[in-house]
This record gives structure tokens, sequence and C-alpha cells, in this order.
């Protein structure tokens, strides 16, 4: 009696090997690509719930709360505006004094601090919000001088191109809103 063999005979397998390299070679390249947009996402949400945090405390607190980016984020008293761009993470505290400097002299404390993001990221930010966003007691945010336009952030990755960047604009009110990257209603900084 003959058994029958089960498996695969080489012609077999090496068509099978053939047809998972393919289905590899077309996969990786889309998956690479949604990494990338699944960093610029979380780094624009993550910087929008701190702008929300922000705007509530100091609508609730009645005094003015600052949002400015810090590399210093583990140390008890971070300093503002240190690192070199807003992906080297922020924090929020209450602003008493209305300077964008945090002083625990003045009894100002941190209320939120976020980490730095991923290091391919760059947020590239005009220049009346580079440091620092200060909100106000009713909420809106200290944008001035620089007129009465919405201000950007514009999250890009290593390719540096636009089409794939993240926008985030704050208008005066102090409401966030994430826009097409290539509006043309909107000047804003550049990735490329």
């Amino acid at each position: 009696m003959k058994r029958r063999q089960s498996g695969l005979n080489l012609v077999e397998l090496m068509v099978a090997l053939v047809v998972a390299g393919i289905a590899l070679s077309i996969g990786v390249p889309s998956f690479n690509v949604s990494i990338k947009n699944s960093r610029l996402t979380t780094a624009v949400n993550n910087l929008v719930t701190s702008m929300h945090i922000a705007r509530s405390e100091a609508t609730k607190r009645g005094t003015p709360v600052t949002l400015c980016r810090t590399d210093q984020t583990a140390i008890a008293t971070p300093v503002c505006g240190s690192g070199s761009n807003w992906r080297d993470g922020w924090m929020v505290f209450v602003d008493t004094n209305n300077n964008a400097t945090l002083d625990s002299a003045a009894g100002e404390d941190v209320l939120h601090v976020t980490g730095a993001q991923h290091e391919k990221l760059n947020v590239i930010s005009d220049n009346v919000i580079n440091q620092a966003i200060t909100y106000r007691a009713n909420g809106f945010a200290n944008l001035a001088p620089g007129g009465s336009g919405p201000r950007y952030l514009v999250f890009c990755d290593d390719s540096k191109a636009d089409r794939f960047s993240r926008v985030l604009a704050i208008s005066n009110t102090g409401r966030p809103q994430i826009i097409p990257p290539l509006s043309p209603l909107h000047t804003r900084p550049s990735c490329e």
C-alpha cells in the first residue's frame, strides 16, 4: 500500500516564497507611512491636549496660564524656551505675573508636563508662538504682537514634505484647530 505524502514540493515552496515576498514589498512601505502618520497624529494630539488643559485652567482659575516649550521635563522647575523645538517637550503652568516664565517664588505651579516627541519629528512655528502661548482668564490666547490672524505650528516628519505634515492653527480665541496641510487659504511655515 502506497502512502500519500503531505506537504509541499520544492516548486510549490518557491512559488509561496515569491508570493510572500511580493506581498511584503507592497505592504512594508505603506506600513512605514502608517507609522509616520501615527507619530505625527500623536504629537499633534498631545499638544492639543495641553492647549485644552491650559485654556480650561486659565478660565477656571481666573488667571493667566502659559504653555511653553522646554526640554527640561524631568526636573522640578523647568525653564521655558529651553530646547530647540516644540518637539523637545512642553509644560503648562500658572503664570500669575503673565511673563511667560515659571516663577516658583511667585507661587506659580506646574500643572502639566509632556516629554519629548519622536526624534524624527520637527515642529516649525511662526515667530509669535516660537516659545510660549499664554491663555488669559477669559480663555483667549495672548498671541500679540503679530496681528489678528491665527498662528501656526507645523508638525513635519523626516521626509520634510508639506503634504505629509500636520498643521495646528491657534486662533486669537485660543482654540486650536488642525487644518489641511496644503490649504491655500493660510500663510504658514513650511516643512521644506
